[in-house]
């Protein structure tokens, strides 16, 4: 094509455009992978509807077409070429799960789906949803004893970023579109606002023969997008959530039944809370961003702490308490059996063991002198004692004012079957 400034006319300019088209469509393999690398989806799909519209004017599609008869090699050329469009689809579809790319990266993706195979915004929007579930059971099925902790953290995160991004994406605010209509209605205007596909071929000396058609094509979608409405949103996110809950509580729960401690427990609580402080945006306010991300999405506040983790968490605790409380009293009732068999010296102090442990004197022999107890039982007083005293410490590691209650039942119930 280099050094072509004279007219063209009749067949002469025929085989230009002719050659100008299969030119681009030889180039747009190597765009669309550099694309992908790249993860820049959405301009994959649209180089690849460029394609096709080119091979339909080329009639490439046709069992007798003269193109590939005249040129065979090409056949197979697009024969790749066509096949594409499905690795575009899964790029698109791995990112939704992986949210890594952000609002802007997840929206370009989910236009392209709608550019490659048509849909609704509300039919891209349910597939986001099945996306975003997936991936918190990815975070719970793949957890390993070692990384309990760090797992509750991604949960955390993964629920939080999923609300996120549904107000960003799908949620119409102040009175403007949605992020993903506005992308789509943006990429369907390109051509009427001077911003063709293919800009970046402007420079290439085959790029003047191309017919105009081509050098403004911009893609179209088959069907209108239209918005969701606000409350059709709220109501499908929160049958999310809730769908997500059920699942979920049985999967923490599992997976906490590898934590040992009730100071393990308070380090994964810690974790969670410093994350869920941390602002979504840089110089966002994280109460102020969250309570609007939850109205924009849900039509309500919600708590991912006591909804999702809270109620798992606290009823390992209390298992681990009741246990170990459990072995206490099993240890205590063998060993008061073993001092009466050894000495029969039970019968005077028996009543007065419980007293003996929880009095101020406890950790002192002399207390136990005074009341002339045998050396046999004072060990058995302070053992017991400083057993339940190790228990109670490892529960203030995960005590807040409010919980004291609920745990520390366990104790009180613990003493009484003692006693008895």
């Amino acid at each position: 094509f280099a050094g072509s400034h004279v007219p063209l006319e009749g067949s002469q300019l025929k085989a230009f455009l002719l050659s100008a088209q299969i030119r681009v469509l030889v180039d747009l393999p190597s765009k669309i992978w550099s694309c992908l690398e790249s993860k820049s989806c959405l301009k994959a799909a649209q180089y690849h509807l460029l394609a096709q519209y080119i091979a339909g004017r080329l009639q490439l599609e046709e069992p007798d077409s003269a193109v590939l008869t005249a040129l065979p090699v090409l056949s197979n050329h697009w024969a790749s070429l066509s096949n594409i469009q499905g690795s575009i689809i899964q790029v698109c579809r791995d990112a939704l799960t992986d949210g890594s790319l952000g609002e802007k990266g997840l929206t370009d993706n989910l236009c392209a789906i709608l550019l490659l195979e048509g849909g609704s915004i509300r039919q891209v929007f349910n597939e986001f949803l099945i996306a975003r579930k997936s991936a918190i059971q990815d975070i719970l099925h793949s957890a390993t004893v070692a990384s309990t902790r760090v797992h509750m953290v991604h949960l955390a995160t993964c629920i939080r970023a999923s609300l996120h991004l549904i107000a960003s994406i799908f949620s119409q605010q102040d009175g403007e579109h949605s992020l993903l209509f506005q992308t789509l209605d943006r990429i369907i205007q390109s051509q009427s606002q001077g911003e063709p596909l293919l800009s970046e071929f402007t420079a290439r000396s085959y790029f003047k023969h191309l017919p105009s058609d081509i050098k403004k094509f911009g893609p179209n979608l088959r069907i209108t997008p239209t918005e969701i409405p606000q409350e059709t949103l709220h109501s499908l996110c929160n049958e999310w959530i809730n769908n997500i809950t059920d699942d979920e509580h049985r999967s923490v729960a599992q997976l906490l039944q590898h934590v040992p401690t009730v100071k393990a427990l308070s380090s994964i609580r810690l974790s969670v809370f410093d994350v869920l402080k941390e602002p979504l945006k840089e110089g966002s306010v994280p109460q102020d961003e969250w309570e609007n991300t939850c109205q924009l999405a849900l039509g309500h506040k919600i708590s991912i702490w006591t909804q999702f983790i809270e109620p798992a968490l606290y009823q390992r605790a209390e298992e681990i308490v009741g246990g170990n409380i459990e072995n206490i009293s099993s240890h205590a009732t063998a060993a008061i059996t073993e001092i009466a068999e050894d000495g029969g010296l039970l019968s005077r102090f028996d009543c007065n063991i419980i007293s003996y442990m929880w009095s101020p004197e406890a950790s002192s022999s002399y207390h136990g002198e005074s009341k002339t107890m045998t050396p046999a039982i004072m060990r058995f007083c302070i053992d017991l004692n400083e057993k339940l005293h190790t228990i109670l410490e490892d529960i203030q590691h995960l005590l807040l004012e409010k919980d004291h209650t609920k745990l520390a039942s366990h104790i009180s119930k613990k003493r009484m079957r003692i006693k008895n």
